[in-house]
């Protein structure tokens, strides 16, 4: 495989990923979210 395919392949393989987590960031409760990300980023003291 040449880098010009290795290169098509991994844009092909991103997009899908991409697409992937869309679905599912659509599919997210806003209020868990928000829930998740207050906890991920408050300090341990």
């Amino acid at each position: 495989m040449d880098n010009h395919e290795v290169i098509e392949q991994t844009l092909a393989n991103y997009e899908a990923a991409n697409d992937a987590l869309l679905t599912i960031w659509e599919q997210l409760d806003p209020g868990t979210l928000c829930t998740q990300v207050k906890v991920n980023i408050t300090p341990i003291f």
